[in-house]
């Protein structure tokens, strides 16, 4: 593979990872102006089966708790706007002491109402904490409905996303300091870097205000040698007009860029230049050069090891990457010898899956930035 189409398959790549970060794409089967649909199902323990009452459900930012139905424990129930050009609607389920689930649902055509869900299984986490809050728009102080919000602690992510109101509640996150990041299509990426957790705490924590995509911020990045991965220091960056030169750690920043997708042009005399789009929502970006004459060195950017419980490595074990708003599969690969595999995909949000017979299949949602590479996304799979 020549250099240059390396270079024009990340761009094009990066270009659909972009339009795929909106919940919605094309599509329908729905009249003009959209429906209404009435959505049911049950929400059971997944060790016992028993059903469970009081579990919070937002399904396309309509809300609802479980309760008992005739002879059926923990029974929801919600008709939901959807509206034409509708392909993917995202549902949270949490409870206190169990580990929070979050799915996209892709809609069934035709759609049919009322629609009936398997059974929502959520684990127990007894050593671990609810938090509660709200996403606004700075601007108007209303709710932001469908914001992602994940908290992070130990490693351990649990994300949803918010109601109408821009409500949400996350449950299931391990006890520490935890940090929490806010994204939305429309809107600026939020960070809120520590919030303590205690066991058996539930957590109501303050508004967390969201800017709208346009405002100027700041960038900052770090631009790479795509063969040695080492700092490229004096390549010139520029974006939205503005420029600067990476530092000696191949550092820079750039002030008042204005956010949303913008050009990005990195170059340096030893080095290929490189030109793509960029998604401006406030985090860092990682950019590689390859250098001129040279093949760039990334047979992949996803990668890691699949070990079973005892320690040995699992070969053969399927490994499948995910597109984590429609779930859809992207590409599938065995694991090795050593129980390693990899992916070379765009920057985006991608579910990795890991299914092996005997084994109880696992899940880990990633982000993938431009640029970045994620090495160590292991699993150790356990018996069933």
């Amino acid at each position: 593979m020549q250099l240059r189409n390396v270079i024009a398959r990340v761009v094009l790549a990066l270009a659909s990872a972009i339009a795929a970060i909106a919940f919605f794409g094309c599509g329908g089967g729905l009249p003009k102006g959209g429906a209404h649909i009435t959505v049911m199902g049950k929400v059971v323990d997944e060790e016992t089966g028993d059903g469970i009452n009081e579990a919070i459900v937002i399904i396309n930012g309509y809300r609802t708790k479980t309760q008992s139905k005739g002879n059926e424990v923990g029974w929801f129930e919600l008709t939901i706007a959807i509206t034409s050009g509708m392909r993917e609607i995202p549902m949270t389920v949490s409870k206190h002491g169990y580990q929070t689930h979050a799915m996209t649902w892709r809609l069934p055509q035709p759609i049919q109402t009322p629609y009936r869900f398997g059974d929502v299984k959520l684990s127990r986490r007894s050593e671990s904490a609810t938090l509660v809050g709200r996403i606004i728009d700075v601007d108007t102080r209303r709710g932001i409905v469908n914001a992602m919000v994940t908290a992070t602690s130990d490693g351990l992510s649990v994300y949803g996303w918010t109601d109408n109101n821009g409500g949400f509640v996350l449950s299931g996150i391990l006890a520490g300091l935890v940090k929490v990041k806010v994204e939305h299509p429309d809107f600026i990426t939020q960070h809120v870097p520590s919030i303590p957790l205690v066991v058996g705490e539930e957590k109501n924590i303050s508004d967390i205000a969201l800017l709208r995509l346009g405002r100027p911020i700041a960038v900052v990045g770090i631009v790479l040698d795509a063969e040695e991965q080492l700092p490229v220091s004096g390549a010139t960056v520029s974006i939205a007009g503005k420029e600067t030169k990476t530092d000696g750690q191949g550092k820079f920043e750039l002030s008042d860029v204005p956010s949303g997708g913008q050009k990005i042009r990195v170059s340096h005399p030893d080095y290929e230049p490189l030109e793509a789009t960029v998604m401006i929502r406030g985090e860092e970006l990682t950019l590689y050069l390859a250098p001129k004459g040279a093949f760039p060195a990334l047979p992949f950017n996803i990668g890691g090891v699949v070990k079973l419980a005892s320690g040995q490595p699992a070969k053969g074990a399927t490994v499948e990457l995910l597109d984590a708003q429609s779930r859809t599969l992207i590409e599938k690969a065995l694991t090795d010898s050593s129980g390693r595999y990899s992916f070379f995909a765009p920057a985006g949000e991608y579910i990795i899956r890991v299914q092996l017979d005997g084994y109880k299949p696992q899940e880990k949602r990633i982000t993938l930035l431009y640029g970045a590479i994620l090495s160590d996304v292991n699993f150790e799979l356990e018996q069933l």
